[in-house]
C-alpha cells in the first residue's frame, strides 16, 4: 500500500439524487467507511478529531459525514453560493 492509498479518501456516494442534484448541485451525502484505508486518517485531520471520538460519532449517529459532524459540534460547511 502506498502512501497516496493511506491518504486518500473514498467517497462512497448514496445511489438516490437529491433534489437539488436536479440543478447541476452534487448534493449526495458523503458516508465514512472507517474500513478503508485512509478514511480514518482523512477524516480525522480534516475534522482535527481523535479516530476514538470520530469511531464513537460513527457508532452513535451512523457514517452519514455531515451527521457525524453534527453529532461532534463541528460548524456546518459552507456552501459554494454562500
Amino acid at each position: 500500500m502506498t502512501a497516496l492509498e493511506l491518504t486518500t479518501p473514498v467517497v462512497v456516494p448514496t445511489p438516490e439524487k437529491s433534489p437539488r442534484a436536479a440543478k447541476g448541485r452534487n448534493d449526495s451525502p458523503i458516508f465514512i467507511d472507517l474500513s478503508l484505508p485512509g478514511t480514518a486518517i482523512y477524516w480525522t485531520t480534516r475534522w482535527g478529531v481523535t479516530l476514538e471520538k470520530l469511531q464513537e460519532a460513527v457508532d452513535v449517529v451512523g457514517t452519514n459525514s455531515v451527521d457525524v459532524a453534527a453529532h461532534m459540534g463541528l460548524p456546518k460547511r459552507k456552501s459554494a453560493q454562500s
